[in-house]
């Protein structure tokens, strides 16, 4: 059995003197609760995954049968029905797409200014419905909470010194040295995450929807997983705390560095804007223990 982070998604060590996990849990003894649900996509010959999609979502069987929706780790919108042989690429416009959701049985997609669009596959064409967010945040995430669609804006250290003029210079670079007989992981360039911005979508009859700001999440708290976004109530998840965003550092690391990166878990407080590192060890964060019982679901196309 293999248990995992709900965040970075990678696997729950053990720091408390356990040698391996419980080869078996009593779920009579646990409370389920459905966080979420995530897609990737695999190659028919062999098991490993496609390279260079950040974002996988079904589409609703009432509107395709069988499809699937992507984002491309540049930003392109893609799609693909169940007997092709490849992805077909959306005309973008110029637009970067940050993330995409099923919201209300509609697909939806955000781009890098906060822009939203509705997506017609048939037609291959996306509308926008909204104006963008006001902000400089470096990244979008779409999230759905109690029917309302939200956008987290994530901001970088990178982002603050542009604002006040300093230029910047991103330098993605990873080097292994050898010190008494070990590998050492050294990186340097890597985007540090020091603020958030949320707002919420009201969508105007016959106009463009605006953002409004939301100072307060209440009881609510939002997940940033790679794979997915999600809400729950910090009442029904044990050791959850209200009004917080959960990420991973995993996100501001260059898509090539993530398989040699070791990500961390981070907690931002909505009131006061700090930010807490978490501990995925179950000694160390209740979040994490009784661990989350995670369904993988796994859709196989040939892609060139």
């Amino acid at each position: 059995m293999l248990l995992q982070n709900p965040i970075t998604s990678r696997r729950i060590r053990y720091t408390n003197g356990q040698s391996s996990s419980p080869k078996c849990f009593n779920l009579l003894e646990f409370k389920m609760i459905k966080l979420g649900k995530s897609y990737f996509l695999r190659y028919i010959l062999g098991s490993s995954s496609v390279c260079g999609l950040k974002k996988v979502i079904l589409m609703p069987a009432e509107i395709v049968d069988c499809a699937i929706l992507v984002i491309s780790d540049k930003g392109n919108l893609g799609f693909a029905k169940s007997g092709d042989e490849k992805l077909t690429w959306f005309s973008n416009g110029g637009f970067v797409f940050d993330d995409v959701i099923v919201y209300k049985g509609q697909p939806y997609v955000v781009d890098s200014l906060g822009y939203v669009f509705t997506i017609d596959v048939s037609s291959e064409v996306i509308v926008k419905i909204s104006s963008k967010v006001i902000g400089f945040g470096g990244r979008k995430h779409l999230v759905e909470s109690c029917g309302e669609l939200y956008v987290v804006d994530m901001y970088f250290d990178q982002e603050q010194n542009k604002q006040e003029g300093a230029g910047v210079e991103l330098d993605f670079s990873l080097f292994v040295r050898w010190r008494h007989g070990r590998h050492q992981r050294y990186q340097s360039g890597e985007l540090k995450v020091v603020d958030f911005k949320v707002c919420k979508l009201e969508l105007l009859n016959g106009e463009l929807g605006r953002w409004v700001e939301v100072k307060s999440l209440g009881d609510r708290a939002f997940f940033l997983a790679m794979d997915c976004c999600f809400s729950v109530s910090a009442q029904e998840l044990a050791g959850c705390r209200g009004n917080c965003i959960y990420f991973s550092d995993e996100n501001n690391v260059n898509l090539a560095l993530r398989e040699v990166t070791r990500p961390e878990s981070f907690m931002f407080y909505l009131e006061d804007h700090s930010i807490q590192k978490l501990r995925s060890s179950p000694g160390d964060s209740q979040i994490f223990w009784p661990p989350p019982i995670e369904l993988g679901s796994t859709c196989s196309y040939s892609l060139d």
